[in-house]
C-alpha cells in the first residue's frame, strides 16, 4: 500500500471514530496475548488464519500465510496516523 492510500485510509476510519492506533483502544494490546488467541482460533478452524489484508483503496488480498513474528512485528509497530486528527462526519468526502 502506498504511503498516500494509508494515510487516506487512517483518515476515513478515524472520521469514522474507529481507533487506529494503539493509544486510542480502550485497553493495552500486547503481542503475545494477540497470538495466545489466535492460536485458540487455529484449534477451532483446522489450524489455519485468514487475514483480510488492505493492499490499497478498495483492494484486499486473502492470505492464510502470515507468520507469528509477522503478527508481533505489525502489533508492536509504532502507528502512523495522518498528523492530525480528524473529526469530520466519515461522509465526508476523502481527498
Amino acid at each position: 500500500m502506498t504511503d498516500a492510500a494509508h494515510t487516506r485510509l487512517l483518515t476515513v476510519l478515524q472520521r469514522a471514530g474507529l481507533p487506529c492506533d494503539r493509544a486510542h483502544l480502550p485497553a493495552p494490546v500486547h503481542p503475545e496475548s494477540v497470538i495466545a488467541a489466535l492460536d485458540k482460533i487455529r484449534l477451532i478452524r483446522d489450524g489455519q488464519l485468514r487475514f483480510v489484508l488492505p493492499i490499497d483503496i478498495g483492494t484486499t488480498a486473502v492470505t492464510d500465510d502470515v507468520t507469528d513474528e509477522e503478527m508481533r512485528q505489525a502489533i508492536s509497530r509504532p502507528p502512523h496516523p495522518p498528523t492530525t486528527r480528524n473529526t469530520e462526519r466519515a461522509d465526508t468526502a476523502v481527498p
